[in-house]
């Protein structure tokens, strides 16, 4: 095993690159609870079976979209620049979970401010 330097040093680099992802994304698309917040106005539009999709579905959908794509590229080791394709997975994989939580809270706040 690495030395606990290298181990922060590692964690530290990873969660630096997510915040720094996700301050350029809410740059260019807004608050990512809106943008979810949209799409699942989107997908209640066009769902075929009536489902009212709520701004939480959508993120756990991110989520479980981005686990299966980091699995994906885990045993998949002879892709094209396979490091960065599973570095990149990572770094969104635990983005979406600290939306998908964020708008847990939220969610369960305005629910409670409504009452």
């Amino acid at each position: 095993m690495n030395s606990p330097e290298v181990r922060d040093t590692i964690v530290g680099g990873i969660l630096r690159k997510c915040l720094k992802i996700h301050e350029e994304r809410d740059g260019q698309y807004g608050p990512s609870e809106d943008a979810f917040t949209n799409t699942a106005s989107v997908a209640t539009r066009l769902s075929l079976s009536s489902k009212t999709f709520t701004t939480l579905d959508i993120a756990v959908c991110m989520v479980a979209t981005k686990e299966a794509r980091y699995k994906y590229a885990l045993r998949h080791t002879n892709m094209k620049n396979h490091s960065k394709v599973v570095h990149d997975c990572l770094v969104d994989w635990i983005n979406y979970i600290a939306i998908m939580e964020n708008v847990r809270i939220l969610t369960s706040t305005e629910a409670k401010n409504e009452i």
